[in-house]
């Protein structure tokens, strides 16, 4: 599945964007498989892991993440802490972006609960972000007048 030169729905674009587990087997459905943790997972070689793509990048802070490990944070003060870390990324999430309008990826993480842990939030960010881009992308002309019949000849 590529998405490059033409719009895709949020569905699509949601289905290309999987969460699982670093210690579950590499799947070939799996795509390019992105690890999001700012530290490697304990006890696994990187043969093993499978990894296309290590993005410390966008992971939480170090702080945001003692926080919400130490129980300081519930989840839900969780989430918008760490979608404000993201709103301030740019490069690293383009870099998301465009592997995912070339196919699917899975996110990857060590943590043993997935749905209640940064990688929705992240997934969620990157949806959003493509579909701006979508609609910032929409099929009107650059330019309502075209010249380019003015310019038959070039001698």
């Amino acid at each position: 599945m590529t998405f490059c030169d033409k719009r895709v729905t949020r569905l699509q674009i949601n289905d290309a964007i999987k969460l699982k587990r670093v210690y579950d087997a590499a799947q070939s459905d799996d795509g390019k498989r992105v690890l999001a943790d700012r530290l490697w997972p304990r006890g696994l070689s990187k043969t093993k892991a499978q990894i296309d793509l290590w993005c410390q990048a966008v992971c939480p802070s170090t702080k945001l993440r003692q926080q919400y490990h130490r129980g300081e944070l519930s989840y839900a003060e969780f989430v918008p802490a760490y979608q404000a870390e993201l709103a301030e990324l740019d490069q690293p999430l383009l870099e998301l972006m465009r592997m995912i309008r070339q196919g699917p990826i899975t996110l990857l993480s060590a943590v043993k609960d997935l749905h209640q842990s940064h990688l929705p939030v992240l997934q969620h960010e990157l949806i959003q972000r493509l579909h701006a881009e979508d609609v910032a992308a929409s099929d009107e002309p650059s330019s309502p007048v075209c010249y380019g019949k003015q310019f038959d000849h070039w001698d």
